[in-house]
């Protein structure tokens, strides 16, 4: 009896997982410009990178999805794959009751925004704040060809990283349609 019981727990928590994730979305994108500044003794000082991090023609991948969690929840993730880092990630949920958290539309765009992060995802723009001082912001210029800048801050050191992106799985109008729906 307790092991039919277990598995027909399994069960529902392995079709609910499946039925959990509406979409997922990917951007393969190319690194075309790394630059780090800092200050040292009064004096800037620049390099092309870190030197345990990603270099000029290196992929990183950008990956959305939406998952029935909680309320509703969008989540962006920018990885950098060949070394299983996480650079950029923001994530929100329908279910905000905050005063400093709204959902806006304009136009093609959806913008949430709270009292310390930011998310605009348009037909022909993204732009998100991300956790520990980076900030995304994407534009298209070609069907499913993206360019755009990344900036991450790390105490007195500020990275710019300059990309070119393909969308591999495109569900940003999706994204788009999911966030407008939110609007109070």
């Amino acid at each position: 009896m307790k092991l039919k019981i277990l598995s027909i727990i399994a069960f529902v928590s392995i079709a609910n997982s499946s039925l959990a994730e509406d979409f997922i979305g990917r951007m393969d994108c190319e690194v075309k410009s790394n630059k780090v500044t800092s200050i040292i003794e009064g004096k800037p000082k620049e390099y092309t990178g870190y030197s345990d991090g990603f270099v000029v023609g290196d992929p990183l991948a950008i990956t959305y999805k939406s998952v029935k969690a909680f309320g509703k929840t969008v989540a962006f993730l920018m990885r950098d794959e060949k070394r299983d880092a996480q650079f950029a990630y923001h994530g929100f949920s329908s279910s905000f009751d905050s005063a400093e958290t709204n959902v806006s539309s304009y136009g093609t765009n959806a913008t949430f925004w709270s009292i310390d992060s930011y998310f605009e995802l348009g037909q022909d723009e993204i732009r998100f704040s991300a956790a520990l001082g980076g900030e995304v912001y994407l534009a298209r210029y070609y069907k499913s060809d993206w360019h755009g800048v990344a900036t991450f801050a790390r105490g007195i050191k500020h990275q710019t990283v300059t990309l070119d992106c393909r969308n591999t799985i495109d569900k940003i109008e999706e994204v788009v349609a999911e966030m407008k729906s939110w609007k109070k």
